[in-house]
């Protein structure tokens, strides 16, 4: 049977929306600007009934010294970080900074720690309209040595990985890994079927984190069913490590796989 949707769907501004899953007639193209940020703070939190893809990150420093800033995805209060290392940016110079196309949900905030006053940020992205029959969504776990389910395809739904993008390429990675705890850790991510473990299942990948600061990504597209996982372990308990994955889910009752 052929898919109802093309498998190299992509979701961006300047792609066309027929034949997409996700219906981008109202998507924003969204820029917000960032002006001196010293310390911690939260520079964005997105509304309700929307997701934000963040696609590129401007960080430029106005000052005479190197200064650097860590940047966050905080969800329920836990904040995961989006580089693996702190971004420093030397003096009167730019760093771009592309966040592997990370979606923020509803309630999600854009935070961050700045080594000091005298950086500016100009956030890129998409600012996608939630839909009763599909959405641009994410999950995002702290990894540990227990193998722990970082998505489940919810009742109702049929979800597309590694379908998302930005700029028409589907290159983007859509698992990330970081690692920020202190030490080396290896995770691993598992695609499993219902009734699955990891003994079993199919391995996406297995990325080695060797060091502080090291992000991990994975990008190939998957089509997931109700009941279907994504699990993923460390071989660290160490506080510190993040993924996260992007995810489009589509109403199962009108897509054909």
């Amino acid at each position: 049977m052929k898919p109802k949707y093309p498998i190299n769907a992509v979701i961006s501004g300047r792609a066309a929306t027929t034949g997409l899953p996700v219906s981008l007639t109202n998507c924003q193209v969204f820029q917000l600007r960032v002006d001196a940020p010293n310390g911690a703070g939260t520079y964005y939190t997105v509304p309700t009934g929307y997701s934000l893809m963040i696609a590129t990150i401007v960080i430029s420093n106005t000052t005479a010294g190197s200064l650097s800033i860590n940047l966050r995805q905080t969800r329920n209060g836990v904040a995961y970080r989006l580089n693996g290392h702190s971004t420093s940016v030397n003096s009167a110079t730019q760093s771009v900074f592309n966040p592997f196309a990370r979606v923020l949900i509803a309630g999600d905030s854009l935070t961050g720690t700045a080594s000091g006053a005298g950086l500016n940020l100009i956030i890129y992205g998409y600012l996608i309209p939630n839909s009763s029959t599909a959405n641009v969504t994410s999950a995002v776990i702290s990894p540990t040595t227990a193998e722990t389910v970082l998505y489940q395809v919810p009742t109702g739904k049929v979800a597309y990985v590694g379908m998302t993008a930005v700029n028409n390429s589907i290159s983007v990675a859509n698992i990330v890994a970081a690692n920020n705890s202190g030490g080396a850790a290896t995770v691993t991510v598992w695609y499993l079927r219902t009734g699955e473990s990891s003994a079993n299942a199919y391995r996406l990948a297995t990325t080695a984190l060797t060091n502080d600061g090291n992000v991990g990504s994975f990008s190939l597209p998957l089509i997931l069913t109700l009941g279907d996982k994504i699990s993923v372990q460390s071989t660290s308990d160490t506080a510190g490590q993040t993924v996260a994955l992007n995810i489009i889910e589509v109403d199962a009752a009108t897509t054909v796989i």
